[in-house]
């Protein structure tokens, strides 16, 4: 079913996927495919278990991978000034702008 083939980087994140958070390893690698815009607006090579833990949480709180995306780069303008901020708190800072 996988029609993508996955990064050495995104096979990491997929594995963490499976090891930690449950997920087949065909759902770990489907997510990452799903998730790839994601992962790439963070811009950076952080531990996979980070962005795998990222993507588990988005899935738990069913934002789909535009959504994500979308507050990640809001996330990531207001935050220009502040480089130190990691992958898994932009995501939860962008799921937070979902709530509201």
């Amino acid at each position: 079913m996988k029609s993508e083939k996955l990064t050495p980087y995104e096979t990491a994140i997929a594995r963490e996927l499976h090891h930690h958070f449950g997920f087949s390893e065909e759902q770990g690698e489907e997510l990452v495919i799903r998730y790839r815009t994601p992962i790439h607006r963070i811009g950076s090579y952080d531990p996979p278990y980070e962005h795998a833990e990222a993507i588990a949480k988005c899935v738990e709180k069913n934002i789909s991978p535009a959504r994500s995306a979308a507050n990640i780069r809001k996330v990531s303008k207001q935050s220009k000034s502040d480089s130190g901020i990691d992958p898994l708190t932009k995501i939860e800072m962008a799921a937070a702008l979902i709530s509201h």
